[in-house]
């Protein structure tokens, strides 16, 4: 984000929330703003930030983002280095409860190099500092890690907006458009500036070797839900997924599926839990196969002509089933806190 797109020393105490616990009364001086409010942005340096080229991304936790802010900061002004973050406390914590979409799940600080030379000399330091090198944080999807740091990530894309296209510097023409897949991915005429990192050597145990996905259900950016079967069977069961770092109400999200696997193993006594089947890790992913219950989902039920309220012939009958499955679905709740689960 270039500061043509910033708004100088335009903020509310109501939208920043968060600020570097050394923030000084000379770094007001500093400040800029984007049009949404969302982002606090530092301008320590006077080079101007290219159209594309590299950028680094923060992660963190919702424990530790005041000390990765802190460090972050320090070593900004300190090296008059430009990064912008989030800072509103609410927004921070949605993004890292992985409430955000997956472009911007994760992306707590971004850090604005004004050069190739720039970007690597920047993130050998951020790797370099002893509080961030033992920090947790969230893998950032779009992004390649950098060697084996949980925080330290980065991609080549647009710095400045509006435009979204990636041109070639020699023909000027246009190669692609910036933000199109989620994938890593680099022009044809740049290097890799970091071939190895810890992410290259990783390889699945189960996962599309005896445990294979089929279609996706649902996804969100602290994990996702999918059909899947074991290998040489083509029976269907359902594969739930969550992501480290991410944490909801205080309970890291993998905790919270780890804790339903331990419930349905408990409850499969109950004809409307589905059966455990399996779990397992890979690296600090954690996964849950359960039962595939049968049955209309809601939306496909009230889409049967022959649910409805409005045919007089139908009308009760409807008012029944509908009755029927309320008081059910009640009595499922009150037995499951009588196993208190809530």
């Amino acid at each position: 984000m270039s500061r043509k797109n910033m708004i100088n020393l335009n903020y509310q105490s109501s939208d920043t929330s968060l600020l570097p616990s050394d923030f000084q009364l000379e770094d007001y001086k500093k400040i800029a703003r984007d049009s949404k409010k969302r982002f606090l942005q530092f301008c320590f340096s006077n080079a101007e930030i290219p159209d594309q080229g590299f950028k680094i991304h923060i992660s963190a936790t919702q424990i530790n983002y005041q000390v990765i802010l802190d460090e972050v900061f320090d070593l900004c002004k300190s090296n008059l280095i430009d990064f912008k973050y989030i800072s509103n406390r609410e927004q921070l914590l949605d993004n890292l409860a992985g409430k955000d979409d997956l472009w911007a799940s994760g992306k707590f600080i971004t850090i604005y190099p004004s050069s190739l030379d720039d970007f690597k000399k920047v993130i050998v330091k951020l790797y370099e500092n002893n509080v961030l090198k033992v920090q947790d944080g969230i893998a950032i999807f779009s992004d390649r890690r950098y060697r084996d740091s949980n925080v330290i990530f980065y991609r080549y894309g647009r710095l400045k907006g509006p435009d979204k296209w990636i041109y070639n510097p020699i023909t000027k023409l246009k190669e692609y458009r910036d933000y199109e897949s989620m994938e890593y991915r680099l022009p044809a005429w740049v290097d890799e500036p970091f071939p190895d990192n810890s992410d290259d050597s990783k390889t699945c145990k189960y996962l599309f070797k005896k445990i294979i996905p089929t279609e996706g259900l649902n996804s969100k950016p602290s994990g996702a839900t999918f059909l899947a079967h074991v290998a040489g069977s083509e029976e269907e069961f359902v594969l739930k997924n969550a992501h480290p770092g991410y944490m909801n109400l205080g309970v890291a999200c993998t905790d919270s599926l780890k804790n339903e696997a331990v419930n349905i193993k408990r409850m499969m006594k109950c004809d409307f839990i589905p059966n455990y089947i399996v779990d397992f890790s890979e690296d600090e992913d954690y996964f849950l196969c359960e039962e595939k219950k049968c049955g209309l989902s809601v939306d496909d039920y009230r889409a049967d002509s022959h649910h409805n309220f409005i045919d007089k012939k139908l009308r009760k009958k409807t008012i029944n089933d509908y009755r029927k499955s309320i008081t059910d679905l009640l009595k499922n709740v009150q037995i499951l806190h009588d196993e208190r689960i809530f």
